[in-house]
């Protein structure tokens, strides 16, 4: 069942159908609180999701032939002799790791382009360090951590697999499967003092390390801008609503709580004129004593010293897709989906058009241009929250199955970023997101839906003053989860083998001590 056929069942059986879209949205939140109490009752089979993690070797100038250039309590460092490539493609896992120079640590705080970076706090050198003009080689970014996915709740299982990682054929199958990766908590990796730098090819053990909490987003406001541009190909369309919001992205990427939304009609569009004129989008990103959100532009070669006020985190836009275009009103609860980069034509658009559409750190504003940008099926909002989980494997990775450099082609198709690749598998128990379109349906078994009714429909009787069919239903999904439990769970599989008896009385495992491989 979807949301729609949910909400009109409950109806249904509680004798109670009014047509207003309040009593609606009431029931979808019912209804979303009961599906989050089933998807959380156990540690169901299906609530699991498989991927691959990322990993990355440690860059220098020995693996990567650049040097480095800085100035004394200044935060920007500059790379020479060549373009470090993989920060462009892998800026997520670099910004907010760590980058040693002249023998101390320090966070990248934000990768302005191939050659250039941003340190969280000032560099400091030694008494005596000087840095030559063709710069110097004593350098390294160190992925020390890497970031979870959003929906990751729990992880299961993170494994180095023999699945083939590639240097031609069939290479990566042959290497043996080194297995799961333990969980070492935080307690014990400082029990035993484990070196934070110490590096192999393969990790022994990953540790929870702090979460990052990404700041909640204010207000939003949005200005319908006139402009004068032919052709109007691609433009907004005229007299059109749009309900817009934003939210502060972390320097390692993850998304925070949304603002306030902002609903908004477009301009409407005079082609009578001999220059037509055509409006854009400008969306302002404000607190809520309407002072502008956006950190202060630095002069990184005079100061400030020390990273400031909301320096370092992005706005990323989103809209409101659940929303009637042509009256402002909303459908139901609000969907809120990536507002992208976009372009006029799909033939014209650039290689960035399906990116999120991001504002800097030092931006106010932020404008919105083409029809495109509201591309039906951009991804969801992760309603997760504020805070999100990272590890740190033991060891340090440094080691690539495989090396792609940057190889720039021809006019017509994009250049092949570089990258070093090794993989993870990851196994976790994941959060689900809500239901708020009509067609959106429960990510569980065809089973679980009529558990979901149950529970709403025993919480709506109970609102309604209807105890005793209220516990009725309770007792039913109760019952029904309790079923399903036997068949949905994750069970430990075990496997039991008689023991045997000798002459002197010793017992003999049926395993290979070194191996923990069957004895034949």
């Amino acid at each position: 069942m979807n949301l729609a056929e949910l909400r009109n069942r409950i109806k249904n059986y509680s004798d109670y159908r009014p047509t207003n879209g309040e009593y609606d949205n009431e029931l979808d939140d019912i209804i979303n609180d009961a599906y989050r109490r089933v998807w959380s009752h156990k540690r169901w089979s299906f609530a699991t999701t498989e991927t691959w993690l990322s990993v990355y070797p440690i860059l220098n100038f020995g693996r990567t032939g650049v040097k480095w250039s800085g100035v004394d309590g200044q935060r920007v460092i500059n790379f020479l002799g060549g373009d470090l490539h993989v920060l462009e493609w892998a800026s997520s896992t670099y910004e907010g790791n760590i980058i040693e120079l002249a023998g101390r640590e320090y966070t990248i705080l934000k990768v302005v382009s191939t050659t250039q970076l941003i340190l969280s706090e000032p560099l400091r050198l030694q008494s005596g360090y000087t840095i030559d003009i063709t710069g110097n080689e004593d350098w390294f970014i160190k992925a020390r951590y890497y970031r979870l996915p959003i929906d990751c709740a729990e992880i299961l299982t993170l494994a180095q697999r023999d699945a083939p990682m590639g240097s031609g054929g069939t290479a990566g199958r042959g290497q043996p499967p080194y297995g799961k990766i333990m969980q070492l908590n935080a307690r014990r990796d400082a029990e035993l003092g484990l070196l934070v730098d110490y590096a192999s090819a393969w990790a022994e053990s990953y540790i929870p390390t702090s979460p990052t909490i990404v700041p909640s987003a204010f207000k939003t406001d949005v200005e319908v801008v006139q402009t004068d541009e032919t052709p109007p190909i691609g433009r907004l369309n005229a007299d059109e609503w749009y309900e817009i919001c934003w939210a502060f992205v972390s320097p390692d990427g993850f998304v925070g709580s949304l603002s306030q939304p902002k609903l908004i009609q477009g301009g409407s569009v005079d082609t009578s004129l001999q220059t037509p004129t055509y409006y854009t989008l400008n969306v302002k990103f404000l607190t809520f004593d309407d002072k502008e959100v956006k950190a202060d532009l630095s002069n990184y070669s005079s100061g400030p010293y020390r990273q400031r006020r909301f320096e370092g985190l992005k706005k990323r836009l989103f809209y409101n897709a659940n929303l009637n275009p042509l009256t402002g009103e909303r459908l139901g609860e609000p969907c809120w989906q990536e507002i992208r980069v976009g372009g006029a034509t799909e033939a014209t658009e650039p290689t960035t058009a399906d990116d999120g559409l991001e504002a800097l750190d030092t931006d106010a504003t932020k404008t919105i241009t083409w029809n495109r940008s509201f591309f039906p099926g951009t991804p969801r909002w992760n309603w997760s929250g504020r805070t999100y989980w990272r590890i740190r494997p033991y060891p340090m990775i440094d080691t690539w199955s495989q090396e792609y450099p940057y190889t720039l082609t021809d006019s017509t198709t994009p250049p092949r970023p570089a990258d070093y690749f090794k993989r993870l598998q990851l196994i976790y128990y994941r959060r689900i997101e809500p239901l708020v379109l009509p067609t959106d349906v429960p990510e569980l078994p065809h089973e679980f839906h009529d558990v979901i009714f149950r529970v709403a429909m025993s919480v709506v009787l109970f609102k309604n003053g209807d105890n005793v069919r209220g516990s009725i239903y309770e007792r039913e999904a109760n019952t029904a989860l309790k079923e399903l439990s036997k068949r949905y769970v994750i069970q430990v599989d075990m496997e039991w083998q008689r023991s045997q008896f000798y002459n002197n009385q010793a017992y003999r495992s049926p395993y290979n001590t070194q191996s923990l491989r069957k004895i034949q």
